[in-house]
């Protein structure tokens, strides 16, 4: 297949009139792209519920997480391994028709890892199981021999594996030890919620004395700290922090690269960017862009070659406009097709998305006092997930 791109845009600069070759036949034209795609540092599959009030802002992570009004019971949700791997799938599909190429998912490590082998078509998969002391949740100790297991999976540089400690106050500071010293013996991924309305730098400090050999992915990190001496890089997710505090890290030269956080409340990508130029303008799009793209490669060191995103129109209008791309390639294959992914639109997944949240507020819906009480056995998801390798 021969592409033809008036304007790329790329780490080293835009490239006009760029001919490409993918595999495939045929030949199509746009009027600019991104190489590579676009990356995802963190999104949460599993969340369709924030506990967002009209009007209601919190002051830090603590608070909403122990005040927020859920319509499901967290807890058993993650345990429904069916509704979380069609959420899971779904995420991916909405991400890729958001230009997303490589995004990397936190929460039930089961649903993800199903998810991104049976799919068929998808971007590339970091999964970060999430740690965290609370019912639901596997301990780190079940956890661990997963994810040495996987270090050693073949997946054809399309899955890859981290930890996840979800932060200082939910996660002991055991495990966050533990989580570090495992990451930094078999050089590993760690990422943590970090600095959500709180300084937590001088308390990191204090529990591992030292900075990490591995980077840490700090995610959030809303405070004015200077994140980069412990050896920390920093993902934004704007709308999800404005969403909950109504304030986000102001200062790009402190973010390394972005996250969706709550892909299927807020859109992935496209929408974010959207979002994050409003944040910290037109002016700075390039800076925008290298940490929306490459950035996220390096953070997560993951082969870019052949992942591609192509636009109908300029690029600096599509972003403005919260615009789609119209073709994804990952790997040099076509992972979207005239704004298809396995054959869905956007509004199919929408709807799908939809459908798959009706169900999980009848089986894990929360009622009186919140202790998770299911509204009878379910017939089963009707969703049209088929999409499959099988």
């Amino acid at each position: 297949m021969e592409v033809e791109v008036e304007e790329l845009h790329t780490p080293w600069g835009v490239k006009e009139n760029v001919k490409l070759t993918f595999k495939g036949t045929g030949s199509l034209s746009f009027r600019s792209g991104l190489y590579p795609g676009l990356v995802d540092s963190h999104a949460h599959p599993h969340v369709i519920d924030g506990g967002l009030e009209e009007g209601r802002k919190w002051s830090n992570y603590i608070e909403w997480f122990e005040k927020r009004r859920l319509l499901v019971n967290e807890s058993t949700l993650r345990q429904d391994l069916e509704l979380c791997t069609a959420l899971s799938k779904l995420t991916l599909m909405l991400s890729a028709l958001e230009g997303t190429t490589l995004i990397a998912l936190t929460g039930n490590y089961k649903a993800n890892i199903r998810a991104a082998t049976e799919l068929k078509n998808k971007p590339r998969v970091v999964t970060m199981p999430t740690i965290i002391n609370k019912n639901g949740w596997d301990p780190l100790e079940i956890v661990a021999p997963i994810i040495k297991q996987l270090e050693n999976f073949d997946a054809n540089d399309m899955l890859g594996v981290g930890i996840f400690c979800h932060s200082l106050r939910y996660t002991s500071e055991k495990y966050i030890r533990t989580c570090v010293q495992l990451c930094d013996t078999n050089n590993m991924l760690l990422g943590i919620h970090l600095s959500e309305g709180i300084p937590e730098l001088d308390v990191l400090r204090r529990i591992l004395l030292k900075p990490p050999k591995t980077s840490i992915i700090g995610v959030h990190c809303i405070e004015d700290e200077d994140y980069e001496t412990f050896n920390i890089r920093t993902v934004q997710c704007a709308s999800s922090n404005l969403a909950l505090y109504g304030r986000t890290q102001r200062e790009l030269g402190k973010v390394y690269a972005f996250g969706s956080d709550w892909p299927l409340l807020f859109g992935s990508m496209v929408n974010e960017l959207k979002v994050l130029i409003d944040i910290h303008s037109e002016k700075k799009i390039d800076d925008i862009i290298l940490r929306a793209t490459i950035n996220g490669y390096k953070l997560f060191k993951v082969d870019f070659r052949g992942d591609y995103v192509f636009f109908d129109d300029k690029l600096e209008k599509a972003l403005r406009a919260g615009k789609r791309p119209s073709y994804v390639f990952v790997k040099g294959y076509p992972l979207v097709r005239e704004g298809k992914v396995n054959g869905y639109t956007y509004d199919e997944i929408l709807s799908m998305i939809s459908q798959v949240r009706e169900e999980a507020i009848k089986r894990h819906g929360i009622w009186g006092e919140g202790d998770g009480k299911r509204d009878g056995p379910s017939s089963g998801l009707r969703i049209p997930i088929h999409a499959s390798n099988s």
